[in-house]
């Protein structure tokens, strides 16, 4: 799944909790200084989220749902050391993607010959890289898909787009175009989700550029 459905997900789970069971979120407030009503739909979201990212969705939803005071706080407690942990690992993957983009005139904007960027890395954990994917994509302005190593010698990708392109249809015209190169795909216009083998990536790359060159307006 993807990390901005499960955030999508939680956000609204808790919108529907926190009139009947203010204590469990309550767990997650006890972290903070601010009043619940002013984190439980951004901060508290993210740190059960958290879990989806980097571990197990279904402590988040523990966390919410059990009747067990002292069990929701430690629910809460391991929420929040995998959040920590994300922050951190989010910002060593966008330091690396920052590195490789300084050294790239159509990142600076002084030319711009290309239409998209893929990006990949082999320490890059598969849970934040559609994080690293917005960000990229709000530097370069460009459609992105950023991957990072799976199982079986696959690599999972979570891509980002642009006004003006459809990503979940161009990556339906580059499946057709080279039907088996994408395992599985799915997604909207502006997010989208993928599998690759590991030795595709370079096919890819070049479809994804030519198919979404072709679909940009001018």
């Amino acid at each position: 799944r993807d990390g901005e459905a499960d955030l999508a997900f939680v956000q609204g789970g808790t919108a529907e909790l926190l009139p009947d069971d203010p204590d469990n979120l309550a767990s997650l407030g006890s972290l903070f200084v601010e009043p619940i009503w002013l984190f439980y739909r951004a901060d508290s979201a993210l740190r059960v989220n958290a879990a989806g990212r980097l571990a197990d969705m279904s402590l988040g939803i523990e966390c919410l749902l059990t009747d067990d005071e002292a069990r929701a706080a430690n629910c809460a407690q391991e929420l929040d050391r995998l959040n920590r942990d994300r922050r951190k690992i989010e910002g060593e993957m966008l330091d690396e993607a920052s590195a490789f983009l300084d050294g790239l005139p159509e990142a600076t904007g002084e030319t711009r010959t290309q239409a998209t960027f893929t990006l990949y890395q082999p320490g890059w954990h598969q849970g934040v890289v559609g994080l690293i994917a917005s960000r990229v994509r709000e530097r370069v302005h460009r459609p992105t898909v950023c991957f990072a190593r799976g199982n079986n010698a696959e690599l999972r990708g979570s891509g980002r787009s642009i006004p003006g392109l459809h990503l979940r249809d161009c990556l339906d015209l580059v499946s057709k175009r080279a039907p088996g190169l994408m395992l599985r795909f799915g997604g909207h216009a502006q997010a989208a989700g993928l599998t690759i083998r590991e030795s595709d990536l370079d096919l890819f790359q070049d479809l994804f550029e030519s198919t979404a060159a072709e679909l940009l307006p001018e």
